[in-house]
């Protein structure tokens, strides 16, 4: 049986209040469990509709924690939808819209631009309306990430969003790669966690070297969960590696998208070749990269993580071993994968090591 919580404290905070907070930024609206924003204008609008005409709309979820001794600073567990919503009419970025008249009318909350808006009387109502707030104190954040876990039950999370809730030493640390290399976002979808869940697969890929895909949510979820430590050499490549791609992308953001935008599994294999062959110069990684996605879009015309791609860009990186050997003048790096059993969620054998190669 799980731990219980704390008990929570139910409270009601006004639009006003919690909009100040927001812009203070005393209100966390990211945490790294958090989904991002899907609703839509239309969604966010109708929040805004419910406010002034005194429709239920559900409580909102904090974890509370003290800065000092008069400020606390909230993080949102569930509520980003609404709390976002909210944040954009009292900016003036949405309109209030009512279904009730087909969504004809827009009035927004301030009267800029001569822009149709709330009356005033309107206005500070919706300003003293109060939401419902459940303010837990206290927790950690693999409880915070277990309430957010519970309470999307009835929600459509994508796999990237479920594997983004996973609480575990991998999964803290392919958090905090994504949030030291942000640059990596330029050339990646940034809807709803696939960020992070291409830097579990980019990890797991160079971690587990597996001859077949298998890089399915099941096999990273269960890659995640696994109850370890990360390898403080799987660290070390994983830094040399990232770092890599930020300077690539500093040296011409354009090579990611010429031809064709790269496509989430050519990243994933772009980590494994620079895993493979450290330390060659940057445009030797460029020029692979173009040959590479040349390559694969000869063969295939759905560029996805599937059996038939993988094989192809597998076979593709792999061989690059043999060009670099028969080239005398361009020796083949000492591959710096660390000395360390894989972990048992891989199709690789436990205790497999990597064959290391000498200049």
């Amino acid at each position: 049986m799980d731990e219980a919580l704390t008990k929570p404290r139910n409270v009601t905070h006004t639009m006003y209040k919690l909009y100040n907070w927001l812009q203070m930024g005393m209100i966390d609206l990211n945490p790294e469990f958090q989904r991002d924003i899907v609703w839509t204008g239309i969604k966010q609008s109708h929040l805004v509709d419910s406010v002034l005409n005194n429709f239920y709309v559900p409580p909102i979820i904090f974890s509370c924690k003290k800065l000092d001794s008069k400020r606390w600073m909230r993080v949102c567990i569930d509520g980003k939808q609404r709390l976002t919503a909210i944040r954009k009419f009292m900016d003036n970025e949405i309109p209030h819209l009512s279904p009730s008249d087909g969504n004809i009318t827009k009035r927004y909350y301030r009267n800029l631009n001569n822009r149709r808006s709330l009356t005033e009387a309107e206005r500070e109502m919706f300003d003293c309306s109060e939401l419902l707030c459940v303010e837990y104190y206290d927790l950690t954040l693999h409880q915070e990430q277990e309430i957010f876990s519970r309470v999307q039950l009835g929600v459509a999370l994508t796999p990237a969003e479920k594997l983004q809730a996973i609480s575990s030493p991998m999964a803290d640390f392919a958090h905090t790669i994504y949030s030291q290399h942000s640059t990596l976002s330029s050339i990646m979808d940034n809807k709803r966690a696939r960020p992070f869940q291409l830097i579990t697969q980019s990890l797991h890929m160079i971690e587990t070297e597996p001859e077949k895909f298998n890089a399915t949510p099941a096999t990273i979820t269960k890659y995640l969960k696994e109850v370890r430590q990360v390898p403080e050499g799987l660290k070390a490549l994983a830094k040399q590696i990232y770092t890599t791609i930020e300077e690539m992308i500093e040296d011409d953001a354009e090579l990611f998208h010429r031809d064709h935008r790269l496509a989430p599994v050519e990243f994933v294999f772009l980590t494994y070749m620079i895993a493979k062959y450290p330390k060659l110069p940057i445009f030797q990684y460029q020029n692979r990269l173009l040959t590479m996605k040349k390559h694969v879009r000869a063969k295939h015309d759905d560029i996805r993580f599937n059996n038939k791609v993988f094989d192809t860009l597998k076979k593709f990186v792999d061989n690059m071993e043999y060009e670099f050997i028969s080239n005398h003048n361009f020796p083949l790096p000492a591959n710096p994968i660390y000395d360390t059993p894989v972990p048992s969620s891989s199709n690789t054998p436990r205790g497999k090591k990597r064959v290391k190669t000498s200049n």
